[in-house]
């Protein structure tokens, strides 16, 4: 299992996921409440016009699959 980071993100593209951190009204703590498609590190840079919110921890930022 490889550890993934802004500075040592997954090699070609990959599938990631946000997981919630706390139970919502929308959904319990430990489900995705994002999946996404990125290179680089897309799952951890902010996107200004995205509306979906990036966790501020990143090991709430999951690598689904990677290459």
């Amino acid at each position: 299992m490889s550890i993934y980071s802004p500075t040592n993100p997954p090699p070609g593209f990959y599938v990631y996921a946000y997981i919630r951190t706390k139970d919502s009204d929308i959904g319990k703590a430990g489900t995705p409440y994002y999946i996404g498609k990125g290179i680089g590190n897309r799952a951890w840079r902010k996107n200004k016009n995205e509306h979906i919110q990036n966790p501020k921890d990143f090991s709430a930022i999951v690598i689904m699959e990677a290459n």
